[in-house]
C-alpha cells in the first residue's frame, strides 16, 4: 500500500485532471491581472502543460481552512451574513461569476439584532425593506476577501500598507456586485499567525485603499475585447508577458548581481514571472519561439554582455 502522503498527492493529481474537464463560461474576479493568453486557453479547454503541484494544492486547502476559521469567527460574533456568497453579474455585456469568502453586517450590535428580528418575520421581502426604513436601520452588507501569505518580503509590504493590487481589484468586483462602498481585505501569515486588514472604499467608479487607487472599467473592457475578438472567434491573443527577455536589449545594469549570477550559470531566466508560472507554459514558450532555460549560445552571450558585472554600480 502506498504511503498516505502518496495517496494524497495522487488524489490531487486526479482532481487536477477533473478540473481540466470543466468548461469555463465566465470571467472570474480573481483574473483581474491574469495573462489574456492564459484566460483564453482556459476558455478553449486547452491541455494544461504546467499543472498545479500537489504541494501547492495542499497550500490552497490550508488557505480554505483559514477562510473557514474566519467565517466561523464572524458567525460567532453574530455579524456573518453568508459565506461563499455567489457572484453572477453582467458588465460590458460579459458574464462575471465567482464566490465571496464572506459577507458581513456592518453596524452597531443593537441594530444588527433588530435586523435579524426583521429577517425572521413571515412577511415579504418588500415589506421587510419598508419596515427597515421605518425603523431606520443603518446597516450595510460588506464583502470580505481572505488571503494567506508566508515570508518576510510579503510581510514587509503589508506592514508598509501595500496590498496586492489583484487582490484589491478582486474585492472591488465583489463590492460592485453587492453595490456597496466598502470592502475588507484580510491577510493572515500561515506561519506566524500575524494578520493585516485593508479597507477598500468606493466613490463613484473610483476605488481607493491607502495610496492605491483604481477603477474597474479598464478591466471590464479588456475582458470584453478578449471575449469578442478572441474567445468567440477562436483567435489566440498574444501573451502579455515574456518568459525570456531579449539578451541584447535588456538593461542588465538594472538587474541585481544575484540575478545576473544565476542567469550566467543557467539557474535563472530573466523574464516575467507570470510567464514562468503560466499553466500553459509550454504553449507560451512555443509561441515565443524560445526554449526552456538558456541555450549554450545564449549563456555565452550573457557572459559577454555582463562581463565585469560584479564591479558595476
Amino acid at each position: 500500500m502506498d504511503y498516505l502522503i502518496t495517496q494524497i498527492h495522487n488524489y490531487f493529481d486526479l482532481q487536477d485532471k477533473e478540473d481540466q474537464k470543466w468548461l469555463k463560461k465566465s470571467f472570474w474576479p480573481s483574473e483581474t491581472e491574469s495573462n489574456v493568453f492564459d484566460i483564453y486557453h482556459k476558455w478553449m479547454g486547452s491541455p494544461v502543460s504546467n499543472p498545479i503541484p500537489a504541494e501547492s494544492r495542499m497550500m490552497f486547502q490550508t488557505a480554505k481552512l483559514l477562510e473557514t476559521a474566519y467565517c466561523n469567527i464572524f458567525r460567532d460574533m453574530g455579524i456573518l451574513v453568508s459565506d461563499q456568497g455567489r457572484v453572477d453579474m453582467m458588465r460590458e455585456d460579459i458574464r462575471i461569476s465567482g464566490y465571496i469568502d464572506a459577507i458581513i453586517y456592518e453596524g452597531s450590535k443593537q441594530e444588527i439584532e433588530k435586523l435579524k428580528q426583521v429577517e425572521k418575520m413571515s412577511i415579504s421581502q418588500e415589506d421587510k425593506k419598508i419596515l427597515k426604513g421605518i425603523i431606520g436601520l443603518d446597516i450595510k452588507e460588506v464583502p470580505v476577501e481572505i488571503k494567506s501569505y508566508y515570508g518576510s518580503y510579503k510581510d514587509k509590504e503589508l506592514r508598509e500598507g501595500k496590498a496586492q493590487t489583484s487582490h484589491l481589484k478582486q474585492l472591488a468586483i465583489y463590492m460592485d456586485s453587492l453595490d456597496t462602498d466598502r470592502g475588507y481585505l484580510f491577510y493572515l501569515d500561515r506561519g506566524a499567525g500575524t494578520s493585516y486588514q485593508f479597507i477598500v472604499n468606493r466613490k463613484g467608479d473610483k476605488f481607493t485603499c491607502n495610496s492605491q487607487e483604481f477603477n474597474l472599467t479598464p478591466i471590464y473592457k479588456k475582458w470584453k475585447r478578449l471575449y469578442n475578438n478572441n474567445i468567440l472567434k477562436k483567435v489566440e491573443p498574444k501573451s502579455e508577458y515574456k518568459y525570456k527577455f531579449n539578451i541584447d536589449t535588456l538593461d542588465w545594469k538594472s538587474q541585481t548581481k544575484n540575478a545576473i549570477s544565476q542567469a550566467r550559470n543557467g539557474h535563472k531566466v530573466i523574464g516575467d514571472w507570470q510567464a514562468r508560472y503560466s499553466s500553459y507554459f509550454k504553449l507560451l514558450i512555443d509561441r515565443e519561439k524560445t526554449t526552456e532555460g538558456y541555450t549554450e549560445d545564449e549563456l555565452k552571450k550573457i557572459a559577454e554582455v555582463t562581463k565585469g558585472y560584479t564591479a558595476w554600480k
